[in-house]
């Protein structure tokens, strides 16, 4: 609890730019590469500073053209309209994350396991970035827009010129460009920590829980549902369920999540961390390392599965892309031969109904026969713990001899494949694994 005292107080410092005491605050609570991290605050600080500042001169400019303040409240809409700053805090907020988050998920896969790394990253945090940086911008946007509706109500209504205007422009908050600027780097980069030990969890097969850990309240009272989460335990690529403070229930990932509301995430300092299997870090780390490319494969199948199913939402496409019926002839005999498997009943009693796109591309890129698929799912060496994705539909790996193949056990569908690995298949027959 100590720590978190002393990171908000060091946080409240650097808001402040009373000291620099930040650094320590950051490791005492648990965040990795703590001095690295402020440096990057710091220089996120100056680029959000600058294109905030940019906006500020143009909202001036704009109002100095206008003939009278009246004027300038009408044209306002169309002004906002072509305000260019969310350009400019996207490309700021998307570079930022992508040059950080491989070194931030490196140093947190190294806490576990100090001879693996994170080279590549997945489509989902990939998408995340792109996603969040893009919603961001827009808020940050928004919110200027409504301080400057706000002044143009006030100073309208005391009959003001636009030189009053400006005026009250300079002396409110969004002439303060550093402090909002710093505010916005240190809560990112923040967030970001919290996407790259996700991301590291993932991708280590070490890793198969996680655990929320609370550390404590300065100043404010904690929030008592926060305190209450200290502990729980999750399997890594499930969410928390979080009973919110004003009431209603969350699913976030980790702390600091953004689906989840600012009441449960502005000065949240909740932090998440992975709980280790002795016996998989005790492998070798050539199999670690096929183990963690598995991971990262199998993670972009559902989730190239979950953004097919929001694009065709999104274009009013009710029929997903699987193969549902065998009367339907395909020109390609993997193609054909995968249908076979549909109407099969795995080895737990799962009758297989679809196939994806994806499954069969997968069995000609990696040369997995539909023999190899049918022996997996019938006689597997092992079937994993369920595992969910961001729509709560569970998923399987079924480990057969040959190959390895995902199903989701929900919609009953055949999602990706992947040749097992020798190492693995010989553990497993030997007992070792999982």
């Amino acid at each position: 609890m100590k720590g978190c005292e002393a990171l908000l107080k060091a946080i409240d410092a650097y808001l402040t730019k009373a000291d620099d005491s930040l650094t320590d605050a950051l490791s005492g609570a648990g965040f990795a590469d703590a001095a690295e991290t402020v440096s990057e605050i710091a220089s996120l600080e100056e680029k959000l500073a600058a294109a905030l500042k940019t906006e500020t001169a143009y909202i001036k400019a704009q109002a100095r053209k206008a003939v009278d303040l009246e004027a300038f409240a009408r044209d306002w809409p169309e002004i906002a309209a072509g305000n260019p700053i969310d350009e400019q805090l996207v490309e700021i907020f998307l570079d930022n994350f992508n040059e950080n988050m491989p070194k931030l998920a490196t140093a947190y896969i190294k806490r576990v396991d100090p001879q693996l790394t994170v080279a590549t990253i997945t489509s989902r945090t990939t998408a995340w970035a792109q996603e969040w940086s893009e919603d961001l911008a827009e808020l940050m946007k928004l919110s200027t827009q409504n301080e400057v509706q706000r002044l143009l109500t006030s100073t309208l209504a005391e009959g003001n010129s636009v030189a009053d205007f400006t005026r009250a422009l300079m002396d409110s908050g969004i002439r303060d460009e550093y402090y909002r600027a710093r505010r916005a780097a240190l809560t990112e980069t923040l967030r970001a920590h919290s996407v790259a030990q996700q991301e590291a969890l993932m991708q280590n097969p070490a890793c198969e829980d996680k655990e929320w850990v609370h550390t404590g309240g300065y100043r404010n009272s904690p929030r008592e549902n926060h305190v209450a989460m200290h502990g729980v335990k999750v399997r890594v690529n499930e969410p928390f369920t979080l009973l919110g403070l004003v009431g209603g229930v969350y699913y976030p990932m980790y702390p600091r999540d953004t689906n989840l509301p600012p009441g449960e995430s502005i000065n949240c300092h909740c932090i998440h961390r992975g709980i280790a299997n002795e016996n998989v870090l005790g492998l070798s780390l050539e199999e670690r390392q096929r183990l963690q490319q598995e991971a990262i494969d199998n993670d972009d199948g559902l989730w190239e599965e979950e953004l097919n199913t929001q694009n065709k939402a999104r274009a009013g496409i009710s029929v997903e892309d699987v193969y549902k019926t065998p009367q339907t002839v395909y020109n390609d005999t993997e193609s054909i031969e995968a249908r076979q498997i549909i109407g099969m009943k795995t080895n737990n009693g799962i009758t297989v109904e679809n196939v994806k796109v994806h499954f069969v591309d997968q069995m000609h890129s990696r040369n997995v026969s539909v023999d190899n698929v049918i022996s997996a799912l019938e006689k597997p060496l092992h079937i994993t713990d369920p595992k969910l994705n961001t729509r709560g539909e569970a998923s399987r790996q079924y480990i057969g001899r040959e190959c390895t193949v995902v199903l989701n056990t929900d919609t009953k569908t055949a999602v990706t494949n992947w040749p097992t690995g020798t190492r693995r298949r010989e553990k497993l027959e030997r007992g070792l694994l999982p």
